[in-house]
């Protein structure tokens, strides 16, 4: 069993399996989807032998971290959500990792802010900031594949926020750790940074 969050499920996972089926083609490999939390629970609960989700921060157990890249607030060019107040939200839902370290800066800064649109993928929230209803933490690759979504501006003022990590863990069976090397090597091929994957992140 694989389980991913959400947004990996679409990013990461589709890739990550066709490897799999053209080097094992016998393997029968079931996906489970969901908040980056839920997931996490499944995996310390025995639901799952590799997971793969986000973090902003220290893993809660042992995992290995295969993508980094900043997490940074965007917006439609040329929209004006950023300007509103209170700031109108695209957020997943409660689990989501970017949500709660996106709420958690803009409660310390003390920015007044409303959940203006929910969806569990980054899809789902570009699809409102493209139409200007809100703003959203998301990773900067997303603004690089979407011509139409930028940088909120400094004169915002939001606060910042930190990097963001794909990170994968697995019980060490001897298919978990196929799929971790095979993971690994996708994030190589497509030129993002990666940890020596004998290391733990």
């Amino acid at each position: 069993m694989l389980a991913a969050a959400h947004d990996l499920g679409i990013s990461l996972v589709p890739g990550l399996l066709r490897r799999l089926a053209e080097r094992y083609p016998r393997i029968r490999v079931d996906v489970r989807l969901g908040a980056s939390s839920d997931v996490q629970r499944g995996f310390s609960a025995g639901q799952s032998n590799v997971l793969l989700f986000n973090d902003v921060g220290e893993p809660a157990f042992p995992s290995q971290k295969i993508w980094s890249e900043p997490l940074v607030w965007l917006m439609a060019r040329g929209g004006r959500a950023s300007s509103h107040d209170p700031l109108p939200l695209a957020v997943a839902t409660t689990g989501c990792a970017w949500r709660e370290v996106a709420l958690k800066a803009l409660n310390a800064s003390g920015r007044t802010y409303r959940i203006a649109y929910g969806s569990d993928t980054p899809m789902g929230q570009a699809a409102a900031l493209r139409a200007d209803l809100a703003v959203a933490a998301l990773p900067l690759s997303l603004s690089l594949a979407h011509n139409e979504l930028i940088e909120v501006p400094d004169t915002a003022r939001l606060p910042a926020l930190p990097q963001t990590h794909i990170r994968i863990s697995h019980d060490h069976s001897e298919l978990a750790s196929a799929v971790v090397a095979m993971a690994v090597e996708l994030a190589r091929t497509r030129q993002l940074p990666v940890t020596d994957p004998a290391s733990a992140g």
